[in-house]
């Protein structure tokens, strides 16, 4: 039996996309398509100040419009703004964050990391991270996260676990490119 933490993390029930986007290339633009496309079965939210809508979701301003607790928050904003978005939510805070790899858009140096998860540990929430590309459980109907393969276009058998989000997500696009899907 897991942990309910892990549970948490592998079957969220609440997930917002901070810095959500409709800007195609850009990360919250990426996760906020993958996470919509493919929520689990998780309430999710869009949190932008820049936007009343995005698609035909309605865009909330900040964490306090958040009607319920976070499992998860991404964070698909740059170091100062994603402190913000985190500090926003001590009140209630998230079970886990996930921010964007430096790969995809924001670098995360050593003390903005130290800073971050010193964050985290104050609310009790996990870091999913620094380097993260995301979860992807393709069983679950969940793809929460910064990677641009269609993880849903194929079930399979394999899994891919990996220290390094930039690993994880060229072997999974490789497996995807072949057809091989995943687990």
């Amino acid at each position: 039996m897991l942990p309910a933490s892990v549970v948490r993390a592998l079957e969220p029930r609440s997930i917002a996309v901070f810095g959500a986007s409709d800007r195609l290339n850009s990360s919250g633009g990426i996760a906020w398509r993958n996470l919509s496309a493919h929520r689990g079965g998780a309430q999710i939210w869009p949190v932008n100040p820049k936007y009343a809508w995005i698609g035909e979701t309605p865009c909330l301003k900040s964490a306090a419009e958040i009607p319920q607790t976070l499992d998860l928050a991404i964070l698909a904003l740059p170091p100062k703004r994603a402190f913000a978005a985190l500090d926003g939510m001590r009140t209630r805070p998230p079970a886990f964050i996930l921010t964007a790899p430096a790969e995809v858009d924001f670098e995360f140096d050593h003390r903005t990391r130290r800073k971050m998860l010193d964050m985290c540990r104050s609310m009790g929430t996990r870091w999913i991270g620094p380097e993260s590309f995301g979860l992807f459980l393709p069983q679950r109907g969940l793809c929460a996260g910064f990677s641009r393969m269609s993880v849903q276009e194929h079930d399979g058998r394999v899994a891919v676990v990996a220290q390094s989000g930039l690993s994880a997500a060229a072997a999974a696009e490789s497996l995807d490119a072949l057809g091989v899907g995943l687990t």
